[in-house]
């Protein structure tokens, strides 16, 4: 354990808690306040938002000065899949695969932006989604439910975003009601862990 933030700092750049390596995660919280947690130990505050917002602008500006792309390499781009899915791929790519389970994604429980289903049924779209909604041939049952309204947001990275986070069964009601108490009334519950079914499918779409 470590004991106060002078230690949790120490630890963050790679000393203190007995020299043990623990990933260390940073989630902003708004009004530039932020959470920080590494193994079981967690501190908030406008610190932490910092230390996010110097992680951040690094990792943009490593991706800022790159060279020319010749005719042939932004046709190889136009062809590669799924450039980028938003935030919400990360349950497949990450959880479920990592975990060998399924994930059942609740659509009809997704919170959308207002008007986002309305611009979508307009054919006003990111133009990353043609690409991202190749990866639709992977998800169980997804031409059952291909005319729902949240089904071409659930592809447009534009309107995926927010936290996800994974909670066990028996304390995700209380989590939720936690979440809508402290103001995130669109917080829900939209997927569950299931046992995987089919070996190169680790998401389905079902309508709760």
């Amino acid at each position: 354990m470590l004991d106060g933030a002078d230690d949790f700092r120490l630890a963050i750049i790679g000393g203190g808690a007995g020299g043990v390596e623990l990933a260390l995660s940073l989630i902003s919280t708004g009004d530039r306040h932020a959470v920080a947690s590494r193994g079981r130990r967690a501190l908030q505050g406008r610190w932490c938002w910092w230390l996010k917002d110097r992680i951040d602008r690094n990792f943009v500006w490593r991706f800022s000065r790159l060279p020319d792309m010749s005719t042939g390499d932004s046709e190889v781009l136009e062809l590669a899949p799924m450039r980028c899915g938003g935030c919400g791929s990360k349950v497949g790519s990450e959880m479920a695969r990592a975990s060998g389970c399924a994930v059942e994604i609740l659509v009809d429980r997704l919170p959308l932006y207002p008007g986002a289903a309305a611009l979508a049924r307009q054919g006003i779209e990111s133009s990353l989604l043609p690409q991202n909604i190749r990866i639709r041939h992977s998800i169980d049952d997804a031409r059952n439910l291909a005319s729902h309204a949240a089904y071409p947001v659930m592809f447009d990275p534009q309107t995926a975003g927010g936290m996800l986070a994974s909670v066990a069964t028996e304390g995700a009601t209380q989590c939720l009601q936690a979440l809508r108490d402290l103001g995130y009334g669109q917080a829900q519950i939209v997927a569950r862990a299931v046992e995987r079914s089919h070996p190169d499918k680790s998401l389905s779409l079902v309508s709760s």
